[in-house]
């Protein structure tokens, strides 16, 4: 069935989908790798950077991959080599992404609270893009 809805609307509503998929895919695969990418030590800063881009790359061929072109798709993977270090997004993230000291305990909670908060909204609209497929541009 074609879609027959207001097209910008749901272009809009389906990129920001994605956004919100692709974060989601990030902090759970920081959260598989919790031992290394939220470990305090900044002798571990290294690898728990490696850790995050590797997220950040599964997260992306997940998600917008499958959206993108070849051309796309190759530097968008070359872009992973360049993201921030782990203490730069951390930060970004609030309070306890602020403080070495939280990210053990206080930011993996973080974590898991907002996923639990926007999963179910992600899981809806999928469900709503499954029925209705993602407007064409």
């Amino acid at each position: 069935m074609a879609y027959r809805g207001h097209r910008p609307v749901a272009a809009s509503a389906y990129w920001s989908l994605l956004f919100l998929d692709f974060f989601e895919n990030i902090l759970e695969g920081v959260l598989r790798r919790a031992p290394v990418a939220l470990d305090a030590s900044p002798d571990k800063d290294k690898e728990a950077n490696q850790a995050l881009r590797e997220a950040g790359q599964e997260a992306y061929d997940k998600t917008y991959a499958p959206h993108h072109n070849r051309v796309v798709r190759a530097i968008a993977r070359k872009a992973f080599a360049f993201l921030p270090p782990r203490e730069v997004f951390y930060r970004a993230l609030g309070d306890s992404g602020a403080d070495r000291r939280k990210w053990g305990k206080h930011l993996r909670k973080d974590l898991e609270t907002f996923l639990k908060a926007s999963r179910p909204f992600v899981k809806r609209m999928k469900g709503h893009f499954a029925e209705a497929p993602p407007p064409t541009f």
